[in-house]
């Protein structure tokens, strides 16, 4: 029977796919410009949230 090994738990993944569709919004946004940027700087703004979350999950963070 095949044992199952998690290597990162639920927040480290949210937090993977999460950052990697801001990034995909980031680069959409700033190829539009104009009225993008508002869009573009809120992006922005969640992926400062997401890499801090990151730094703090990484000292309290899970077992793993």
């Amino acid at each position: 029977m095949a044992h199952r090994v998690r290597v990162w738990d639920l927040p480290t993944r949210l937090f993977h796919w999460l950052l990697a569709l801001c990034v995909v919004g980031l680069v959409v946004t700033g190829k539009v410009g104009g009225a993008g940027m508002e869009g573009h700087a809120r992006l922005g703004y969640a992926v400062l949230a997401l890499v801090l979350f990151r730094l703090a999950w990484g000292f309290i963070g899970g077992h793993w």
